[in-house]
């Protein structure tokens, strides 16, 4: 009886430790990979929150109204370019044709359309930073090096919002 009690005690106690041990691992795991996406993502600045974005589109808005005052496109450029970590955060609005019926279509074309605004903005920043932000919003046409979208929100209006980070090239 002692030999089975004690092979059966030996056996719960080597499930038990396989558990905890695997659980152990497990949790190791998340948190080494929690700590590298943190790390990459405070290099990246892709932790930004709401407020920081409002104020990249307000300021976004403020250069569309007033395309030729330098303070503020180096206001926005002190917000939205980090140059440090050689990123440049943009954010583009979109919305849908109103005369399109299909929910799936417009969502495709507001995110369409916020993705290229996020484009444009990371154009207008790349040559604010080789001309000083000399160039007056609306003047130039571009290539843009692929981005990232951060974020992307559907508004209850059927606007799309995209956070977008590009290269700093």
């Amino acid at each position: 009886m002692n030999r089975v009690l004690r092979n059966t005690l030996l056996f719960s106690l080597g499930i038990v430790f396989t558990f905890y041990f695997y659980g152990c691992r497990e949790g190791r795991e998340k948190y080494e990979v929690a700590t590298a996406m943190e790390m990459y993502e405070s290099t990246a600045k892709m932790v930004i929150g709401e407020t920081e974005l409002s104020e990249i589109l307000d300021l976004q808005q403020k250069v569309m109204t007033n395309p030729t005052d330098r303070d503020l496109r180096k206001k926005l450029g002190m917000v939205a370019v980090d140059t440090v970590a050689r990123v440049i955060l943009a954010v583009g609005v979109g919305i849908s044709n109103p005369e399109v019926t299909s929910p799936l279509l417009q969502k495709q074309q507001a995110r369409q359309a916020a993705l290229i605004d996020a484009a444009r903005w990371t154009a207008y920043h790349l040559q604010w930073q080789k001309d000083g932000y000399t160039t007056n919003f609306g003047q130039i046409s571009a290539a843009v090096p692929g981005g990232t979208i951060l974020k992307e929100k559907i508004l209850p209006n059927g606007r799309c919002v995209i956070l977008m980070q590009s290269p700093l090239e």
